[in-house]
């Protein structure tokens, strides 16, 4: 059984209600209209599986409702039905990116209901081959930021992914321990936003540091009219911000795409979403990394210091037997020079 949300739109009644009750007996949910622009309104409102649409269409044409589609649900399949099927329908139901043609007046109910489970086995597939194709680089890109141990060299690895992935020239990474005032800034490429003090109302840095809410501002939407001027002061079309809260420390990352440029879309955010979370995993484990090795260093320094004593002390014992051995007959010989030296002594022959 499938319950997969299926519209159906096609003028004739008939038509809807045989491919309604097709697909109802085979377990999906559907939903039928006559009326294209109901359908149309239907589609904007409510997630859809499938769209089943027929071409010809008095008002609006089937082509139209796909494009609408598209714009308001553009993972959802397409099965195309037509009596009327050209070379010229094929090729336009082709470039749409339908996953279905089907001609009408159908054979067979079976054969409706297969080309039904095709679609949507084929847009499943579709998706998963997406899905693998924009998990790898995120898979790839946490495995080269966990194996990248030094802060400095994590840091501008981050600003080139950050760069990278969103197609954007600009980016920086801003940082401040949790006993400093204010985000420094630690790396960047391009332009970067200006560093405020905490008492600047109007920096955009120091709104996120002090709000921690993450920040996505374009030239002509999202975004506020205060922080539309100070991007555009800097020449930049659109810019995302989001904090990075971690136990030792806080961060903040930027990207910037300039004027003229095509605006962040949210399949952008949430790829920077994405990044800024692999980051603040590897800057912590680069930090952890730091506190061990500097953990080594101090043993290492410490047995290196207890090495030394421990010569020391053996050198000391050493000494002091040498000393005891030499002392002995020199006492002796001390003794008899002391009693040569005597006047009352008498020598025997």
């Amino acid at each position: 059984m499938d319950n997969s949300q299926v519209l159906i739109v096609d003028d004739e009644i008939g038509i809807t209600q045989l491919c309604e009750r097709l697909l109802v007996r085979e377990g999906y949910a559907v939903v039928t209209f006559t009326d294209p622009l109901a359908a149309l309104e239907h589609i904007a409102a409510h997630p859809i599986d499938l769209l089943v649409v027929d071409i010809r269409m008095p008002v609006v044409e089937g082509f139209e409702v796909i494009a609408h589609t598209r714009r308001h649900q553009p993972d959802a399949a397409i099965l195309v039905m037509t009596g009327f099927g050209t070379v010229e329908t094929a090729i336009q139901a082709l470039r749409q990116g339908v996953d279905g043609l089907l001609l009408k007046p159908f054979e067979r109910g079976e054969e409706f209901v297969q080309a039904v489970r095709q679609a949507l086995t084929d847009k499943q597939n579709k998706r998963d081959i997406a899905r693998m194709q924009a998990l790898r680089p995120l898979f790839d890109l946490n495995e080269s930021l966990l194996k990248e141990t030094r802060s400095e060299a994590l840091v501008e690895l981050i600003i080139n992914a950050v760069c990278g992935h969103l197609r954007c020239e600009n980016a920086a990474y801003y940082q401040r321990d949790n006993n400093e005032a204010g985000l420094s800034l630690i790396a960047r490429k391009g332009v970067a936003l200006p560093v405020g003090k905490p008492a600047e109302a109007g920096n955009l840095l120091v709104q996120i540091d002090e709000s921690g809410q993450p920040l996505w501002i374009n030239a002509e939407g999202p975004g506020e009219g205060e922080a539309q001027g100070q991007i555009a002061r800097l020449g930049l079309g659109s810019a995302m911000c989001i904090p990075i809260p971690r136990m030792n420390f806080r961060a903040c990352l930027y990207a910037g795409r300039e004027a003229g440029q095509p605006p962040f879309r949210e399949v952008d955010w949430e790829m920077f979403v994405l990044l800024a979370r692999q980051a603040a995993v590897a800057l912590e484990n680069a930090y952890l990394y730091e506190e061990l090795r500097a953990y080594v260093r101090q043993v290492e320094d410490s047995q290196q210091a207890l090495i030394r004593a421990e010569k020391m002390s053996a050198a000391g014992r050493l000494t002091a037997s040498i000393a005891h051995e030499i002392n002995n007959p020199l006492q002796a010989v001390q003794n008899c020079l002391h009693l040569a030296m005597k006047d009352d002594v008498v020598l025997k022959k």
